[in-house]
């Protein structure tokens, strides 16, 4: 036994060490919220240790130190190469120590001072880290207290992770490490790291771990803590009810896998997370696997392997912007938009139509699209042009194109169109622009530039299609913002590429993978990013898989708003998905400021229906729809509104709007709903069996109904499948139109359930399920009064917000 003192020169204070037993103190090498720790030697086994001397009164009397006991000895029994082994834990005259594994190396903490970890390296970390969770987790073992401090690096590259399930005791503690808590009496862990429902005082679970490993990575592939208020009560409130920034606004090196990674660990609500770190190792490694292979996302199907009707909602001039950036970039697009207009006196409208091959090459088709791409981009940072959608255009290809008729059809004063050759290893192109009303060119310019150097010769086009094309159109460029340019060839050939592909399913999936390397290749490329964002949110499904894939579409779709905050398209999708996630208010006050500021986009009205639909003002809804058509007659995006006037009952409007994408499933789909709503059975079966046995819509609910029969052992499997997904994903829409086929199969429960939960998420459903049809079968039953008064209450929460906003 070695008995005697240690002079704590760091605290300037004699340190008590006696009757450590066969422990030899030596030099101090840490210290914090559980006391300060020592490194020593272990003269029995003959191994360097660290010992942590616990501050007096941490463990006040004989009960609690025998709960802290039982703790350490569950402790001990871990045995893992990324978990600080604890060895013994004893007290000598009032004095309370821990006997650990000494590890010796740098902590995250230090390793993170010089800035961001390379994403390799965050990789490595992560899955350790999340190793040693799973191990302890599957013991019964919370950390607490995970944060980079609590994580040690060997000089081996080893992750060690320390303190494991000792935070709770550091609760009476007053030391500056614990006191960033606002109530260290009722709180245990570190602020910054806390979970929510710590902060809230809730019981923390494997959850909470998995929220502070998502804190904890973010700062690895950072640098910096997803929150820096200084004040606790401030740094708080953010943990309760802010979003982080996406980690790739600080870090554009960030993947996207990684990003969605991290910010699904954040999420606020545990639910919503990973449910165990083994979930956390599976996205971990399939992003390390993804990376060393060809960099491409792996497709992610729905957990039930059904997809929800949803209109592709392309725009081909990149969708790049964000409701985050709004406000900020508001008084610039309204003060120069004005601006325009006063100096030219005109709105001009213009469409942009693909561009003709003159060439034998094949192979140069997808540059139809890519190109014109280019003007699209180009002249939507003017804010004084209305500019159609590309998804518009596409269809009018050819030499024998009457530029009157398209003129009149979409409802433009002017008309670009272009050609181009390749001739050797040069491509020559031609851009026009046509006065339609007066059939006259006022514009014309022809470039060339190298095959091997797209973008120098894109960046010739965009320099002239501003400083020629924008004023022959009657409009000033001079005050619009240049958006960021692709600096890897490579990359900017891949998104191209995508731009060319049809919008199918089979073709979404590809174009994803394109834009995936494209990403890879190029970080900083915007465009790149909000295609892939876009393309991803055509995706989405239902289940858990849906969920994933919404967070990577948004967390693309911010990654592109924070390297060019320059277009609208991004902004309204984002809007559609706070639609989709009950953020009702959110969704209407970012969408109005929208609309001051480009209004007369009709992506913006559009949008603006979709907020208006789900808060239950189908009539209002109807009237954006129709300001959408009067402004972009041949956008497919506008099928979306054949939903809005068959809940109307205004079934041939609807069917207008639907034979926008006439041919499709989504189309069919739409034709399905309207004949259940008409009565027309028979043809609802017959049209319902024209769509894949694994669509959307729930083929294996509906079929047995209308062939009044049960469903067979796999059908019902299916729509088990089905209801699961539907009562899991975020977008309340789905869940009314389960409630609907629910009712009209004759489930009332089941329909009451979705409907009740429906509403709950902020679809209001109010005056709509007075009338549906589909909800005949439930509206007779008394549970519909109460239901009914829910969707009312709702629908006047809304209008009461709105009634403020537009005041304000």
């Amino acid at each position: 036994m070695v008995v005697g003192t240690y002079y704590d020169r760091h605290c300037g204070q004699l340190m008590v060490s006696q009757a450590l037993r066969h422990y030899r103190m030596m030099e101090k090498i840490g210290g914090g919220g559980m006391g300060v720790v020592y490194r020593a030697h272990d003269d029995r086994l003959d191994r360097d240790v660290a010992i942590k001397i616990l501050p007096p009164g941490t463990l006040h009397d004989e009960v609690a130190r025998k709960r802290f006991r039982t703790e350490a000895l569950a402790l001990s029994k871990l045995n893992h190469p990324n978990i600080a082994t604890i060895h013994d834990f004893d007290t000598v005259d009032g004095t309370d120590f821990l006997v650990m594994e000494l590890v010796k190396g740098q902590t995250l903490t230090e390793m993170v001072q010089h800035g961001a970890m390379p994403e390799n390296d965050v990789l490595a970390v992560a899955m350790q880290i999340a190793q040693a969770l799973e191990e302890a987790h599957e013991h019964g073992v919370i950390h607490r207290d995970l944060k980079p401090g609590n994580v040690m690096m060997t000089q081996k590259g080893q992750v060690k992770v320390l303190d494991f399930g000792l935070a709770k005791y550091s609760q009476a503690l007053g030391d500056a490490a614990h006191t960033e808590s606002l109530s260290q009496q009722q709180l245990a862990g570190t602020l910054p790291y806390m979970a929510p429902e710590q902060l809230r005082g809730l019981r923390a679970d494997q959850r909470s771990d998995i929220y502070a490993l998502g804190m904890v990575v973010y700062e690895a592939a950072t640098g910096r803590r997803p929150f820096d208020d200084k004040l606790p009560t401030a740094l708080a409130d953010s943990i309760l009810h802010t979003t982080p920034p996406p980690p790739g606004r600080l870090n554009p090196k960030i993947s996207p896998q990684l990003e969605y990674i991290i910010l699904k660990c954040l999420e606020k609500a545990p639910e919503n997370r990973y449910q165990s770190a083994k979930d956390v190792q599976v996205d971990l490694r399939r992003l390390k696997r993804d990376a060393e292979s060809s960099g491409t996302i792996e497709k992610q199907e729905s957990s039930t392997g059904l997809r929800f009707p949803r209109t592709r909602w392309f725009s081909s001039a990149a969708v790049i912007s964000a409701v985050a950036l709004l406000l900020a970039a508001g008084a610039w697009w309204m003060t120069h938009s004005r601006s325009s207009s006063q100096m030219t006196g005109r709105q001009a409208t213009v469409a942009v139509l693909p561009f003709q091959n003159m060439g034998s090459d094949k192979t140069r088709d997808f540059l139809r699209f890519a190109v014109p791409d280019e003007v699209v981009s180009t002249l939507s940072y003017i804010p004084s042009l209305a500019i159609r959608p590309f998804s518009a255009t596409q269809k009018y290809t050819g030499e024998a194109i009457d530029l009157q008729s398209i003129g009149h059809e979409l409802r433009v004063a002017d008309i670009v169109t272009g050609r181009y050759l390749q001739e050797g290893d040069t491509l020559r192109v031609t851009v026009e622009a046509t006065d339609v009303e007066n059939n006259r060119l006022i514009w014309q310019q022809t470039v060339s530039g190298s095959v091997a150097d797209m973008i120098a010769l894109q960046d010739q086009i965009s320099a002239r299609v501003r400083e020629g094309m924008v004023p022959a159109l009657g409009v000033s460029a001079s005050l619009a913002p240049s958006g960021p340019r692709p600096k890897n060839p490579e990359a900017y050939d891949l998104y191209q590429r995508s731009l060319a592909l049809p919008a199918d399913t089979a073709s979404n999936q590809e174009g994803i993978s394109l834009l995936q390397r494209a990403v890879g290749l190029d970080p900083g490329y915007a465009s790149a990013w909000a295609e892939l964002g876009h393309l991803l949110y055509y995706e989405i499904g239902i289940g858990e898989a849906a969920n994933a894939t919404r967070l990577r579409a948004k967390a693309a779709l911010q990654r592109a708003v924070a390297l060019d905050p320059g277009r609208i398209e991004a902004a309204a999708d984002l809007i559609s998905m706070e639609s989709e996630e009950g953020d009702l208010n959110r969704s209407y006050d970012d969408i109005t400021k929208l609309l001051h500021q480009r209004p007369d986009s009709g992506a913006v009205h559009m949008v603006h229906s979709y907020v208006l639909w789900y808060a239950g003002l189908l009539d209002e809804a109807a009237s954006e729809c129709e300001k959408t058509h009067s402004l972009d007659a041949g956008t497919t995006d506008l099928a979306t509104c054949g939903h809005i006037f068959a809940a109307l009952g205004k079934y041939e409007r609807a069917r207008e709007y639907l034979q926008l994408q006439s041919g499709t499933e989504y189309a069919r789909q739409g034709e399905v709903e309207i004949l259940l709503r008409e009565g027309r059975l028979d043809e609802a079966l017959q049209q319902l069996k024209s769509l894949p046995m694994d669509a959307a819509y729930g083929r294996q609910l509906l079929e047995p109904c209308l062939q009044h029969r049960p469903p067979t052992k796999a059908e019902a499997v299916k729509v088990q499948q089905l209801h699961a997904g539907v009562m899991a994903t975020p977008d309340p829409g789905q869940k009314y139109a389960l409630a609907e086929w629910d009712s009209f199969c004759g489930k009332p429960d089941s329909a009451y359930r979705a409907l009740r939960l429906a509403i709950a998420q902020n679809y209001c459903a109010y005056p709509q399920m007075e009338t549906d049809p589909l909800l005949v079968k439930i509206r007779a039953l008394p549970e519909f009064a109460e239901v009914r008064a829910s969707g009312i209450a709702c629908r006047q929460r809304f209008l009461e917000h709105k009634a403020k906003a537009d005041r304000q």
